[in-house]
């Protein structure tokens, strides 16, 4: 039962911290989830709690490289690759070798191989944070870009010095020539395994979208189970490195989805949901082990006198300061690389600064930490363990405060052009321009099919208007049904001068309306007016004995035309000042329309809703593509916008 609570208590940490993130717009969410962690590690049921660091690494590490992966672009990666490289390689080992290098020299009591695996535990960079801390500022343009495409190769790099590091430590042994060998086999294998199993999966899922085989759930299980698979073959049978393979394949596989999901929005819409929530959990999850680990940790190393404790309060400031100089000297020294667009307006040594704070240390480095053993294979305690994981902790901290406070004073804020709408105000405008276009669409004039259409874009509004949660007044209710009585009789004459009905028919309809009138939804006695109209129609056909079908057939066709009459009179007279009170009154006529005549089980009336919901998403994405061209949104908002128009054209469709 233990294990339930723990499940809940972290999933709960989770939303918590998000929601707390959203109060707090400019403190990251990583700061959230480790004190939360590190207040949740005090509850009863965690005190059995032990973390498994192998299994850890199985299950938050695969996937979260394998999503990262998928979502880089190739354009992207063709762009930017020689600033990527450079970053992801060379000043990879360079970092490496001189912060070995300085803090033996230091401290000269550590063992080599143990300065190996702290240099390596910071060595994968954490883009994901950098977009939130600089979302309100004028961040250089490609910079994000290349951070990206840094942070994914720099995670492989990372984790296989540092397997190479932590074998090396538990056998107490290095071989240099053999080392460099093993090196460049696991990398050069992790690529050719990595392409090879990624073509052979985005094929075999082609093969199924192909052949018709494919619904979205089982293609998502496809695609989460594919890190695992690929890195098992590569990692236990072909001995190369797993994660290199799974982020390659996640390439492949981000290269190739396009193509797949051409044939199903579902598809490409239930991916993308569900890979967001995979990633926003275990992000949540590791942040969260951090903080639930520290007291631990700090605990275990209390034992140390306040020097020790200083040494390494000392070891993780200088870890952060060395990496940070080195990236910033790595930079400057190469401007044709990292500053290809000429127009950048910022100074050499601004730049600099800003890809040596934007070194961010986050989920991997934390993982990484998490997965040393306790106990090595032979048999003996891993020494540092704790140590490690305190300053790959500070580390992390260190890199997260320390741009949060230093680029609002360096990078300016963007101008207000470029913020001048947000996600719900800009939506607003979209419906509203959507709203007006449809209803002077001379396709759609007097067509039931709109008013359902437009029902749901009103809807829509009402979330996002203040003035829309309002509840109806009754007055205005009363005064609205007297006017689409008016309307329904008005309609119901027309049948009769179209010889649509016959004239008794058209009397006794034009009575019944009378008689349900605005009190059929706001009088207590509802439900007796009914039945007693319901009893004089049937009185009424009696009279018709010889042809009762038709009676009622033209009946139906009265309530069905008068109906849709008054429906489009709601339409056409609609606005936000009365939304409130005629969408109660549209809603009633909707359900008399589908509880009388089964209006909407009907496949033409179902197919026009589709077509009008068709030309509705078109207009709304055209509207996000002219205001993004002409400068009054963002990119990220654009993305955003057609993201949310995805997900409405899939459930809207869905729900007809």
């Amino acid at each position: 039962m233990e294990v339930v609570y723990i499940i809940v208590a972290l999933l709960l940490a989770i939303v918590i911290s998000d929601i707390l993130s959203k109060v707090f717009p400019k403190v990251p969410v990583i700061f959230f989830q480790v004190i939360i962690g590190v207040l949740i590690s005090y509850l009863p049921f965690f005190e059995v709690f032990e973390l498994n660091p192998e299994l850890f690494m199985i299950i938050i590490i695969k996937p979260l490289i394998f999503s990262e992966a998928q979502k880089f672009s190739m354009d992207e990666l063709k762009k930017y690759f020689n600033p990527i490289v450079s970053l992801s390689v060379p000043l990879v080992i360079v970092t490496v070798f001189v912060t070995v290098i300085l803090i033996n020299l230091i401290f000269p009591n550590i063992p080599i191989f143990t300065i190996f695996i702290l240099a390596s535990m910071v060595i994968p960079t954490n883009s994901g944070v950098i977009k939130s801390i600089s979302e309100n500022l004028q961040f250089p343009k490609d910079a994000l870009h290349i951070l990206e495409g840094e942070s994914l190769f720099n995670d492989s790099i990372g984790i296989l010095m540092f397997d190479l590091a932590l074998s090396a430590s538990i056998a107490n042994t290095f071989h240099l020539h053999e080392s460099i060998f093993e090196f460049l086999y696991v990398i050069l294998g992790g690529l050719i395994v990595g392409i090879i199993l990624g073509f052979i999966i985005s094929h075999f899922r082609y093969w199924i979208v192909k052949n018709n085989f494919e619904n979205a759930s089982m293609m998502v299980i496809i695609q989460i189970i594919t890190p695992f698979v690929v890195y098992l073959i590569a990692e236990e049978y072909i001995h190369v490195s797993g994660i290199l393979a799974v982020i390659i394949s996640g390439m492949v596989h981000g290269y190739e989805r396009p193509i797949l999901n051409l044939k199903s929005t579902k598809l490409q819409v239930i991916s993308d949901s569900t890979w967001n929530v995979i990633n926003y959990v275990l992000d949540g999850l590791v942040a969260l082990m951090l903080g639930i680990s520290l007291p631990e940790v700090i605990i275990n190393i209390s034992v140390y006198n306040l020097k020790e404790f200083r040494n390494l309060i000392l070891i993780s400031v200088l870890v952060y300061l060395v990496v940070a100089f080195l990236r910033f000297l790595w930079v400057t020294l190469q401007p044709n690389i990292f500053r290809e667009n000429e127009e950048e307006s910022i100074s050499k040594s601004i730049n600099g600064l800003i890809y040596a704070l934007s070194g961010v240390r986050g989920t991997i480095t934390l993982v990484i930490a998490f997965s040393i053993p306790i106990i090595t294979d032979t048999g003996k305690v891993f020494l540092f363990r704790e140590e490690l994981i305190f300053i790959a902790a500070m580390v992390i901290l260190i890199s997260l405060i320390t741009p949060t406070i230093v680029f609002p004073l360096i990078i300016p804020k963007k101008d207000e052009n470029d913020n001048i709408y947000d996600f719900n105000e800009i939506r607003k405008k979209m419906i509203n321009h959507t709203i007006f276009e449809m209803e002077n669409n001379n396709k759609y004039k007097g067509d039931y099919s709109l008013t359902i259409a437009l029902k749901i874009l009103r809807d829509q509004l009402m979330f996002l208007e203040d003035e829309y949660t309002q509840r109806g007044n009754r007055e205005e209710i009363e005064k609205i049904l007297d006017e689409t009585t008016k309307v329904r009789i008005k309609a119901t004459e027309e049948l009769v001068n179209q010889n649509k009905i016959s004239k008794n028919v058209g009397i006794f309809y034009k009575a019944y309306l009378m008689h349900l009138n605005k009190k059929d939804i706001v009088s207590a006695l509802v439900k007796l007016k009914i039945w007693r109209a319901k009893r004089k129609l049937k009185v009424s056909s009696n009279d018709y004995k010889s042809d009762k079908d038709k009676f009622i057939e033209e009946f139906l066709i009265a309530q069905e035309h008068s109906c849709k009459a008054a429906l489009s009179y709601l339409n056409d007279n609609i606005n936000n000042n009365n939304y409130a009170s005629i969408s109660i009154v549209i809603e009633y006529y909707q359900k008399k329309l589908e509880n009388n005549i089964d209006e909407f089980k009907e496949n033409s009336v179902i197919e026009d809703v589709k077509t009008c919901l068709g030309d509705i998403f078109q207009i709304e994405n055209t509207f996000v593509q002219d205001y993004l061209e002409n400068g009054l949104i963002s990119p990220t908002l654009a993305n955003e916008l057609i993201e949310q128009i995805s997900y409405d054209e899939l459930i809207y469709y869905k729900s007809i």
